[in-house]
Parts: structure tokens; sequence; C-alpha cells
């Protein structure tokens, strides 16, 4: 009979690079309400920044930049009443869930299409969220605890240059580049207006 592994400590599992990306900024007092204080608080100890927390890798964008994230990536149009704050750098964003009674959810959906259909991850709390990611299980039993950001990669997301979501390789290594923050954002809304507009005319 196997014995659960002992649950994490989030100091333990982190492994960060503190330092907010050179994104537009829309100040402080305009930071999205209605924010899990979880989360404003995690965003206060460790910084902006992006690193591995366990084996799963997190960006997280700085409070300030999160009006432009979010509409630099078009979250009103394909995800309304959702807020994205980070990204697991491999094609994948993290989002808080419409405001309510309860704490927001979290999700994790692909950057194209950002679509419910394609969220592949919920939890009904940032506390959930965060303890899923400290405790998950590493590729292989041996690897280490917590994994070593990659510097070439830290600022940038990783992006297929055909959208697997409209028939690109998922393991052509040809089929993937590495490109800045503002960048991707520019790619995800062009190939998002791309994806619906195929949608829309196959419906039709």
């Amino acid at each position: 009979m196997h014995s659960e592994p002992p649950a994490r400590d989030l100091a333990d599992a982190l492994n960060w690079v503190p330092g907010a990306l050179d994104l537009p900024r829309a100040g402080r007092a305009s930071v999205p309400a209605d924010l899990p204080p979880t989360y404003i608080d995690l965003v206060a100890l460790i910084g902006a920044g992006e690193g591995f927390v366990g084996h799963e890798y997190l960006r997280l964008f700085a409070l300030d930049q999160l009006l432009w994230v979010n509409d630099a990536y078009g979250v009103g149009t394909y995800l309304p009443g959702h807020c994205m704050f980070g990204s697991n750098g491999c094609g994948e964003a993290y989002l808080f869930g419409p405001p309510t009674v309860a704490e927001r959810a979290v999700i994790r959906v692909s950057f194209i299409p950002l679509d419910p259909d394609y969220v592949s991850q919920s939890w009904p709390s940032f506390d959930q969220f965060l303890l899923a990611l400290v405790n998950a299980p590493p590729d292989n039993p041996d690897d280490p605890y917590p994994y070593t950001p990659d510097p070439d990669a830290i600022g940038k997301e990783l992006h297929e240059v055909h959208p697997i979501a409209l028939g690109g390789s998922p393991t052509d290594p040809a089929n993937k580049v590495l490109v800045p923050v503002e960048k991707h954002a520019e790619l995800v809304a062009f190939w998002n207006r791309t994806f619906n507009a195929i949608r829309q005319r196959a419906g039709a």
C-alpha cells in the first residue's frame, strides 16, 4: 500500500524570478475589483514575476498591468467577466472567473482559442489553485523540487506558429517559438479573431 506524499509548503515550492514585465501600466487605482485577498497578498509577498511553484510554471502579472493584459488579450470579448492574472508560460492562461458570492474560481484555458470549451482545468478558489501547483507531481519521480526556470524563457511565452486548434502540430519543435509577452498578446488576438471567423463561417 502506497502512502500519500506529504503536503508541501509554498516557501519550499518556490523557485521564483521577481520582476514585472515591461508592459503598459494602468495605475494602482485601476486594479480590477473583487480579486481574492490571498492573490493580492501573494503578489505583495513574492512580487510580479515568474518561475516554478514546485513542478508547475507560473507567471504573475503586476497588479497595475492587469487591465492592459486583459484588454490586449481580448478577455472581455471571449470570456466576459473573467480576469487574466497569469499563465503557465506554455500556451495556457490563468484567469479568475466572474465574481460570485463566494471567492472567484480559477480556470486554466488555452490562449488560442480563449473559449470556455477549451478550459483544461478549474479550481474553486485561488487557495485551491495554489495548493494544486505546490503539490503537482513531477514528470519523473526523481526530478528535483522545485524545478529551475530556464533563463532564456524569462519574459516570454511559448507560442505555436500554427495553432493546434487550427490544425497545427502539438509535437513538431519547428511549430513552437518563444516570443515576448507583448508580441504574444498581438499574436493571440490575431489568431482568436481568425479562429472565431472560421467558426462563424463553418456555422453559417
